[in-house]
């Protein structure tokens, strides 16, 4: 089986080819935008549909950039993409344009969502800045993963008690000390 390779670009000349080019043209894929809406002013677009991949290809890319990933089977990588989400701010109104009354303002954060397979279908026209890598739960590994959390958990607890009885120990050592030697006196 071979890894998918991502096409080279024809505006970066320093890039080594990965494929040469008469593999991939194809010439029913290319679609000319008689209007382009944006930017302003802009002259006609070539675009070139067809161009994502596909998430197994995008998968085979993760695994081939990081090494790790490779001892994992494709269906436990699961790919996560930034999604805004507007969480309104109680106290703090901003006016409404569309009438008199304040609306809370809002303050948009990230939040990470997992790509299903219905989404890969918007990435060919719009592509997400970047994507994040997880490796999903097999079988036992939530088991082993709280198993080995809760022997952490009581290794600090150790630690801790033996911190405090040694601190402890240390005092009860100066105050018998100072007793021994107010006694001499």
């Amino acid at each position: 089986m071979s890894l998918p390779q991502y096409r080279q670009s024809d505006l970066d000349d320093e890039s080594v080819p990965l494929v040469s080019a008469p593999e991939y043209h194809n010439d029913d894929k290319e679609t000319t935008d008689p209007s382009p809406v944006y930017p302003p002013h802009a002259s006609r677009l070539e675009q070139r549909s067809g161009g994502s991949p596909s998430p197994p290809e995008t998968i085979a890319i993760a695994q081939r950039g990081f090494p790790s990933l490779a001892c994992f089977p494709q269906d436990r990588i699961e790919l996560y993409v930034p999604i805004p989400i507007p969480i309104p701010v109680p106290g703090q109104l901003v006016p409404d344009s569309s009438n008199d009354n304040a609306i809370n303002q809002v303050q948009v954060t990230k939040s990470w969502v997992r790509v299903m397979d219905e989404g890969w279908s918007t990435f060919e026209y719009n592509p997400p800045s970047r994507l994040a890598v997880q490796i999903s739960d097999g079988l036992g590994d939530y088991e082993a993963r709280k198993a080995h959390e809760e022997e952490i958990a009581e290794k600090e607890v150790e630690t801790a008690a033996t911190v405090c009885l040694s601190i402890l120990a240390l005092i009860g050592f100066v105050v018998f000390v100072i007793w021994l030697l107010g006694a001499i006196v």
